[in-house]
């Protein structure tokens, strides 16, 4: 596997990661709210521990791909992790 190879896996085990943290903040968020988890719109209250998470892990996600698709690296969506 040549190094290019090893980035795009990287990047790949990355962006999945950010994925995957924000699926389950966001299904913490929704249990903390008593909210369906797999509602794809939510409102959460004033109180909810989570929502600075959930907004900081969304941008990581955002600057990662911004970053990988500078070099052609096409990225995951968030709902591919569900």
């Amino acid at each position: 596997m040549n190094k290019a190879e090893q980035l795009v896996r990287q990047a790949d085990r990355y962006i999945l990661g950010l994925a995957a943290t924000y699926r389950g903040c966001w299904e913490a968020a929704c249990r903390h709210d008593g909210l369906d988890p797999q509602c794809t719109l939510a409102v959460f209250s004033d109180e909810n521990p989570y929502i600075p998470y959930l907004h900081r892990i969304y941008q990581q996600y955002q600057e990662a791909l911004a970053a990988y698709q500078v070099w052609g690296y096409v990225g995951q969506r968030l709902s591919s992790c569900s």
